[in-house]
């Protein structure tokens, strides 16, 4: 192991047993007589079982492995196609994992899923039939589901990089960063710091709704009001209609005009000097809303940012809320998202392995490549602290759920054993110079378990 990104690290031992199966005891025959045929024929079986149990050796685990002692491991990934270079960063970066944490028993077989489920599939029976024990990747979800589908009746286990937690099943894991755990995250926090009433804008789409879904349930878990919950059209040309809705502009606008006519009705210095206080104002009182969650990303949350601001929705009154595709730094010109605060893996081991990883394969990695990196050593650290013997199953359900969880890249996380993977979250804050972290995230997961 080398420096902080060593490893994905077991953070709980794993019982090992290669103990044989106990083999049965016959009794003796205590027979003083000669014996009938029947009894002869007997005897002999029984002689024949005990001399067959004393020279059994188990089978394989699974079948069409290497018998040499190693340990191969499939990784799926978009090697073709337009996703080739997604494909390329996340196998860059589990080449990073092997140098790091590999020994000379572990073998990464790439499998090429050309971006398809239907390549993703074939690819899996091709990684399989070569005796591929554990399958990494692929990167979506539906050819997630497909690998699954393909996996299910051949003892081996999925690791999937999709963040969809609806395709994870029992030995189908989903290592994703999901946005229901982000959102959870993110309201938790703000909960404690009394930001009782949240409002959200999101795409009107899977993600959207997804995000709402898992907002509805962490607001009812913290005692947190929705003040208003809205959906815009991602492929419109303007979001305005949809910022104007939320921040309630019209109203808060009407009751500015109403206010200024009323106050030059009334004449005298008070009224003057009031609609001189009022001049340059475009509402009267902020939102009925403490904090806003807008959870997407990139060019969509720079354009809703400033429209929000310009509609009057102030980050002096309304907290900015956000989730880990905040982790931009383009992100920090925007005066709006200033001092907002979003919920993102820990940053202190991803600023090292990027750094590394441009050092080594030159450019920027893209974000997810962590997860190429986190789950190629979490299946060379299985692989190390398991024996020679290909029948010893080091990639085990029971393993691959330890409830102990991994360190790796983005934090400590778990495979659940539905599929589902769990993890931990800073809170970070935006500043003009980059991110803070403002609320570190656990480092065991003692702290999650009731």
């Amino acid at each position: 192991m080398t420096g902080v990104l060593a490893a994905v690290l077991l953070l709980g031992g794993c019982e090992t047993s290669k103990e044989r199966p106990t083999r049965l005891q016959q009794p003796a025959p205590a027979v003083e007589k000669p014996l009938d045929a029947k009894a002869r024929d007997q005897a002999a079986l029984l002689e024949q079982n005990r001399i067959f149990e004393e020279s059994y050796e188990p089978e394989p685990v699974f079948t069409g492995v290497p018998l040499d002692g190693s340990y191969r491991v499939g990784f799926l990934a978009p090697m073709s196609g337009r996703h080739r270079s997604l494909g390329e960063a996340l196998l860059n970066a589990a080449q990073l994992a092997l140098f790091d944490i590999s020994d000379d028993r572990f073998e990464l077989i790439v499998g090429d899923t050309g971006g398809t489920p239907e390549g993703a599939r074939a690819a899996a029976r091709d990684l399989m039939d070569q005796g591929a024990r554990l399958l990494v990747g692929p990167v979506f979800a539906e050819s997630v589901r497909q690998v699954g589908e393909e996996t299910q009746f051949r003892n081996v286990a999925v690791i999937g990089f999709s963040n969809d937690l609806s395709v994870a099943a029992p030995d189908l894991y989903v290592m994703g960063l999901s946005p229901e755990s982000q959102v959870e995250r993110i309201v938790s926090f703000a909960a404690s710091q009394e930001l009782l009433r949240i409002a959200t804008l999101v795409p009107d789409d899977d993600f959207g709704g997804r995000v709402v879904t898992a907002l509805q349930q962490a607001s009812f878990e913290h005692g947190v009001e929705l003040a208003q919950v809205a959906f815009y059209d991602p492929d419109a040309e303007d979001f305005a209609p949809s910022v104007i809705e939320v921040a309630d502009y019209e109203r808060r606008h009407k009751e500015l005009l109403e206010q200024r006519e009323e106050l030059e009705a009334e004449g005298g210095e008070a009224a003057e000097a009031m609609l001189k206080r009022l001049e340059n104002l475009d509402t009267l009182s902020p939102p009925e809303f403490d904090a806003l969650l807008l959870p997407m990303g990139g060019r969509d949350l720079l354009t809703l940012a400033s429209l929000f601001a310009f509609y009057d929705v102030d980050p002096v009154d309304v907290r900015y809320l956000g989730t880990a595709q905040w982790e931009d730094r383009n992100l920090t010109r925007e005066p709006t998202l200033q001092d907002g605060w979003f919920s993102a893996p820990p940053p202190q081991l991803w600023d090292a392995f990027s750094q590394r990883y441009r050092e080594a394969f030159g450019g920027t990695p893209p974000r997810v490549a962590s997860l190429g990196y986190d789950a190629t050593a979490l299946a060379a650290v299985l692989a190390r602290s398991g024996g020679a013997e290909v029948t010893y199953d080091v990639f085990s359900r029971d393993r691959l759920t330890n409830p102990n969880g991994f360190a790796g890249i983005d934090g400590i996380f778990r495979f659940l054993p539905d599929g589902r993977v769990e993890r931990v979250y800073s809170v970070l804050s935006v500043t003009r110079d980059g991110f803070s972290e403002i609320d570190p995230a656990p480092r065991t997961f003692e702290v999650l378990i009731n």
